[in-house]
């Protein structure tokens, strides 16, 4: 057909050639290098807020925005090791000066899958229990329930995870 090659044919066309079921099936492309176990994400916010007082010219009053960029890099190299890196960019006018955060990075292993260690700037979850709510007392700031999302920067911390289930 048109905008076919011979690869397209083959694979999709009628008149393929039939594969010779002796033959062994191609090899998949192994896994190699960095680019192969790296994931590339983010997220970009942009706000705008002006503040007014009585019998105030709306074009006195000035208008202020925030952007703000988070970029994360998560890795998985081999099976025992992944590292995760966030960083935060945020441009504030009137001066639009960019800050630039690290909001978290930390390294997770394992020891012979019975210990789990994660070490670095995380974020600790916190989460409602049975009989107990906890606080976060790590966090130098409250948490702001009106926030999109948490703006807080990671702290940093080394967590270890002793699974007990397998233990009976």
């Amino acid at each position: 057909g048109v905008g076919q090659d011979a690869r397209d044919e083959a694979i999709f066309g009628e008149n393929a050639a039939p594969r010779d079921a002796s033959a062994p099936a191609p090899a998949p492309a192994p896994v190699s290098g960095l680019a192969d176990t790296l994931a590339i994400g983010g997220r970009l916010e942009f706000r705008a807020s002006t503040e007014q007082q009585e019998k105030q010219i709306f074009q006195e009053a000035g208008l202020s925005g925030l952007k703000q960029a988070d970029i994360y890099f998560d890795t998985r190299p081999n099976r025992d090791l992944r590292t995760f890196l966030r960083l935060r960019f945020i441009e504030q006018s009137p001066d639009n000066t960019v800050l630039t955060q690290i909001d978290e990075l930390w390294f997770k292993w394992d020891h012979g899958d019975q210990l789990f260690i994660t070490a670095g700037n995380q974020h600790l979850k916190w989460g409602s229990g049975r009989f107990w709510n906890p606080t976060d007392f790590t966090a130098g700031e409250a948490r702001d329930p009106f926030a999109l999302f948490d703006r807080r920067l990671g702290r940093e911390l080394v967590k270890l995870h002793f699974p007990i289930e397998r233990q009976g």
